[in-house]
C-alpha cells in the first residue's frame, strides 16, 4: 500500500515555467498525504518508545507526552539537563536513521519567571 502510493507520484521542479524530469522521492513523507501524518508516527514509534523508558521529560500520570504532531516532536521539561538528554537521544536517533534536524526550525520555549531561564551560547 505504502510502496503503491509512492510510485504512483512523478514529482518535478517548476523552475522560471520550465519543468523538470520527474524523480523518485526515496525519503520522507508526502506533503499533504492522508497517511503522512500517520506514516511519520510509525517510522519515529522507537523513538518515542525510547524518550519515554529514560523516564524524563513531562507526563500526564502514566501517559508520557513526547508529542508526535505530522513531522515534529514537542519535548517538554522543567529541567535543562532532562531536555539535553532528550535532544541527545533524538540526535542519535536522527544519524542511526539518516534524518536530518534543522536547526532553524528548531525552538526552544521557555514558560515561567524569567528568573528561572537561562541562555546558552
Amino acid at each position: 500500500m505504502v510502496c503503491h502510493q509512492r510510485s504512483i507520484l512523478w514529482p518535478y521542479i517548476r523552475r522560471q515555467g520550465e519543468l523538470s524530469d520527474s524523480f523518485n522521492i526515496l525519503q520522507g513523507v508526502r506533503q499533504g498525504g492522508i497517511l503522512s501524518t500517520n506514516l511519520y508516527k510509525i517510522f519515529v514509534e522507537d523513538l518515542l518508545v525510547e524518550l519515554e523508558k529514560n523516564a524524563i521529560g513531562f507526563s500526564l500520570g502514566d501517559i508520557y507526552c513526547g508529542t508526535p504532531t505530522c513531522d515534529d516532536i514537542a519535548l517538554i521539561s522543567s529541567n535543562p539537563a532532562e531536555l539535553q538528554i532528550m535532544l541527545n537521544t533524538i540526535g542519535r536517533y536522527a544519524n542511526q536513521h539518516h534524518c536530518n534536524i534543522h536547526p532553524t526550525k528548531s525552538k526552544v520555549i521557555c514558560y515561567g519567571s524569567a528568573k528561572n531561564h537561562r541562555t546558552n551560547t
